[in-house]
């Protein structure tokens, strides 16, 4: 499933409806442009958020294929993802129409699965390896104590 613009605009909408007026009083309190509030309040706070919708757009658009595969015609110029795909359908196909036998045709599940299995560890460990740098963003209790209301 592909999410939208719309559904990270959202998320963006509700976290910082729920952050306290308080933060934001007390710094205008203390002399602070809206400028500096920005910057020194509301962006370190959105950390986990903006960290949550990167990983949510970099997932989304490492796995689009669709756009790629319609727009593109130079097979050179093919992103992973659609190179994966059609070499899954490439290999089913023959697969199909060179299983003659029962044997070979057991065979050639076998190898079709060890393919397929392949090819999604392909894809995966990019994003797995992203995951580890943006996950320290994703502590929860980030504003334990930041303000009494």
């Amino acid at each position: 499933m592909q999410s939208t613009d719309a559904e990270y605009l959202i998320l963006l909408k509700n976290f910082f409806k729920d952050l306290p007026k308080g933060l934001e009083e007390s710094a205008k309190m203390d002399g602070a442009s809206d400028f500096k509030v920005l910057i020194r309040i509301v962006l370190p706070i959105s950390k986990p958020i903006l960290a949550a919708i990167s990983l949510f757009y970099a997932v989304d658009r490492w796995n689009e294929w669709y756009n790629a595969m319609l727009f593109i015609n130079d097979t050179k110029k093919y992103p992973l993802q659609l190179v994966l795909r059609n070499a899954i359908m490439n290999m089913s196909t023959v697969l199909k129409s060179t299983a003659a036998v029962e044997k070979a045709n057991q065979m050639g599940n076998a190898y079709s699965e060890s393919v397929k299995n392949a090819i999604i560890i392909v894809a995966a460990v990019p994003i797995i390896m992203v995951y580890p740098f943006v996950q320290k963003y994703f502590a929860s209790g980030i504003m334990i104590g930041s303000i009494k209301e």
